[in-house]
Formats: C-alpha cells, structure tokens, sequence
C-alpha cells in the first residue's frame, strides 16, 4: 500500500520513512493532536479521505506535523483491499491563523513529505474557500513539489462544491453527511467545533 508504482528504492524509502517515526506507530510515543486532522471517510475506491481545518490548530505547523504524518501513514492502513493513496480537504471556512504558518520551514518539510513520500498516492487536494492572504503560504509548498504534485491541488471556493467534488468520487453517503456537518459548523462561530480525533467515522467513534 505504500508505494506505486512498486519499485524496490520507492519501497525502501517509505519504509525508511516510516522506521523513523517507529515510536509513534507502534503507540510508544504518544500522537500531540493539535489539529482536527483526521480521516473522514472513504472514496468510491476505497481510499482515504482526509480533512483538516486550520481554524482547529492548537499550535504553530511544526507541533502538528508529527499528527499530520501519523495520519497520512495512517490513511494507506485503512484503505478497502485493493485500493491506494488517499485525498485531502482542506477547509479554510473557520479562518486561520497566520502567525501559525509563520514559520517556513515546517512548510517545506510538509512539501517534501507528500513530494517524497505521498506524491504517487496523493489523488487529490481541495483546498475549500482559501482566503487570499494564504497564498503566501501557498506558493512557499509549491516551489519545493513538481507540477505533477500541484496538478492534484484544486480551489474549491463554495462548501456546496466541496460536497459535489465528493459525490464525483463516489463517498459513500456517510462521508459526505460528515463532510456537509463539519463544513457547516466550522462557518458557525456559535457552534460547538466538535471532531473525534484520527478517524472521525461511526464505526471508530463507537469503539
């Protein structure tokens, strides 16, 4: 599930990857959650579907990398038998915080992660309702991933169209239902910002 197409040095390099972060995946050292970075649900393949909100961020990005890698790893693990990689929303309908992203460097090592370890099993990245004061930010992880990597991020500028680029995926109506809520309640300021941490899905929530 880690690496596609299959080639021995793609293979040893994720694997590497993942033996530097041993701890972690075993439960030995424990995840910090600073962000509602989470799984959602599933495509219409079988694999993952991630979200996040910056609005949720507890901490700057280097405090939340280790929970954004832990998830992404985490992703090819519960993908259906057959299918590979996984998509991302990224949901900026609550805000940001600009002095979160202050630092470049953990940008950079995001942008080396996915254009290393994840570019050949990224599908797609929405980005929902990006204010133009990110684009800053945004171009700083462009400059260090291909054109094939920026092919697969996509300005999605309406909550309504985030849902109808999941229907085309094929979710399953649970996804979606879960995606409508958060992107509804994230553009609530009165609401309660609620999210079940790693997996955010019925069957995960009631264990």
């Amino acid at each position: 599930n880690y690496v596609d197409p299959i080639a021995p040095q793609h293979l040893y390099n994720a694997l590497v990857a993942r033996a530097r972060r041993e701890r972690m995946f075993t439960g030995t050292e424990p995840v910090y959650l600073g962000s509602s970075t989470r799984i959602i649900g599933w495509d219409g393949s079988g694999s993952a579907v991630l979200a996040s909100e910056p609005c949720t961020m507890k901490k700057s990005l280097s405090y939340v990398m280790p929970q954004v890698e832990y998830l992404g790893w985490s992703a090819f693990d519960t993908n259906k038998p057959g299918a590979h990689g996984f998509s991302v929303i990224m949901d900026f309908g609550g805000g940001f915080d600009p002095l979160h992203f202050l630092n470049p460097k953990p940008v950079i090592d995001l942008a080396s992660l996915v254009e290393g370890q994840w570019r050949r099993r990224l599908h797609v990245a929405l980005l929902v309702d990006m204010p133009v004061s990110f684009r800053g930010i945004l171009n700083t992880f462009l400059m260090f991933v291909k054109q094939s990597t920026r092919e697969k991020i996509k300005m999605v500028p309406t909550m309504e169209d985030a849902v109808e680029e999941l229907r085309k995926m094929g979710c399953d109506a649970e996804t979606i239902a879960n995606t409508k809520q958060f992107l509804s309640d994230r553009r609530d300021r009165s609401a309660k910002q609620r999210f079940h941490p790693l997996v955010d899905y019925s069957f995960f929530r009631e264990q």
